[in-house]
């Protein structure tokens, strides 16, 4: 963490000497510390964020196709869940399979699939990515989805959740982490930069 902060003063020092762009790619926190992202609404930040998810999916409508126990188990979500979740999310790099900001839960239902060795890797990334925003990952086995969907949203129901505040605080963070990860440091700063110019 100490690690990350010095690398990211580094780049701040960089910038404001040279007054110049800096082209490497930024790291997660870099439009946190060289944009004043406060003053931009969340409204604007989930705007370019559903962007580049449209884009995200284009790209890998393949390799992230629904899964039959995510058919099944999505229409239950929306029925018996008394809260807001997303299918499909992606938090960074990575596609998750639900997610329930109120929960501060990331749903993943393993098939087979997931005990593959290449897989089970990419598990690892977003366990990381996850902890890293202060989530977690709930693994459901695609039995329990499919056999017992009521007893697993109950489950879900009974582990505590976060209010509305810290929930909208919480989205704007995975807003800014994703773009940030998937957007240029020109196109952070043009988008910064168009939202103040257009209310001067």
């Amino acid at each position: 963490m100490k690690r990350a902060t010095a690398l990211t003063s580094a780049k701040q020092r960089q910038y404001r000497q040279t007054h110049e762009p800096i082209q490497s790619t930024p790291t997660v926190s870099t439009p946190m510390r060289l944009f004043d992202e406060s003053s931009i609404p969340t409204s604007v930040l989930k705007e370019e964020y559903q962007r580049l998810c449209c884009l995200l999916v284009e790209q890998h409508r393949e390799q992230y196709e629904c899964s039959p126990s995510e058919s099944f188990f999505d229409p239950c979500l929306s029925r018996y869940l008394d809260s807001e979740y997303y299918h499909s999310f992606w938090i960074e790099n990575h596609c998750f399979d639900f997610f329930l900001p109120s929960y501060r839960m990331l749903l993943e239902v393993d098939g087979s699939v997931h005990f593959g060795e290449a897989k089970m890797k990419k598990d690892n990334f977003k366990e990381e990515c996850a902890r890293s925003l202060g989530l977690f990952i709930y693994r459901l086995e695609n039995y329990e989805v499919k056999k017992y969907p009521l007893r697993t949203i109950g489950k879900i129901k009974s582990c505590p959740s976060i209010d509305s505040v810290i929930t909208t605080l919480l989205m704007r963070r995975i807003y800014l982490h994703t773009l940030s990860r998937h957007s240029s440091y020109r196109n952070l700063q043009k988008l910064f930069r168009d939202f103040e110019n257009s209310n001067k």
